[in-house]
């Protein structure tokens, strides 16, 4: 509990570690792993079961109301990430802050609905990946396509910080009157306690810059 203090932490870690076994093994597999598929991924379930349940009994004792554990849907919108902040630079940044107070100030007057009216600095501002990385990261995968071994692994971490990336975002986002839900909809119903979605942002940045250190040295 020392190494990840966090219970939103601890919550992602969990999901890149199957995540990667998952892909890992879909990668490499054939009719003769499908056995041991299984039983690694079942493994995996049954060995993580007694710290989730843990952290849903802490949790409700802390965060329940008549012995229902509740967060208010308003605070996953509030703390989610927004696709747009990936590229805004943080607002105290004495370089570039007032780039990115123009770039939040843009959606804000211009997208009337919740996605746009929170910005939470000490959270959100973690998001912002850096331009030059972006520009090395897309550059150097169409270059690492010549390694196909590299590529491969790398596109596994690809896709796991892609997955995270949506999984942050907030619950829903309605267009023309429909509402569409997204997957931290259900985790605002089954893990309420894991409110801040934007903390996974460490996560994704240190994939970021794993790819990119391949990708510049390759």
């Amino acid at each position: 509990s020392d190494l990840f203090p966090s219970h939103d932490i601890r919550f992602f870690v969990l999901i890149i570690c199957f995540l990667y076994i998952l892909l890992e093994q879909l990668r490499n597999l054939n009719k003769n792993e499908i056995k041991r598929f299984i039983i690694l991924n079942f493994s995996f379930i049954i060995t993580t079961l007694p710290w989730l349940v843990a952290t849903i009994k802490n949790n409700q004792s802390n965060y329940s109301i008549e012995g229902a554990l509740t967060r208010p849907i308003d605070d996953f919108i509030t703390f989610g990430s927004k696709p747009w902040l990936y590229i805004t630079p943080p607002l105290e940044n004495p370089f570039v802050g007032f780039i990115g107070e123009k770039i939040v100030l843009f959606f804000k007057e211009n997208f009337t609905n919740s996605w746009t009216q929170n910005y939470f600095i000490p959270e959100m501002q973690s998001l912002y990946f850096g331009l030059s990385n972006i520009l090395i990261l897309i550059i150097g995968f169409r270059l690492l396509k010549k390694d196909i071994k590299v590529f491969e692994q790398l596109k596994n971490l690809g896709i796991i910080g892609i997955i995270l990336s949506v999984i942050t975002l907030p619950p829903y986002f309605t267009v023309k009157g429909i509402t569409i839900y997204l997957p931290s909809f259900l985790i605002w119903k089954i893990f309420p306690m894991f409110r801040v979605l934007a903390r996974a942002s460490i996560f994704e940045y240190l994939i970021l810059l794993t790819i990119v250190g391949v990708c510049a040295i390759s």
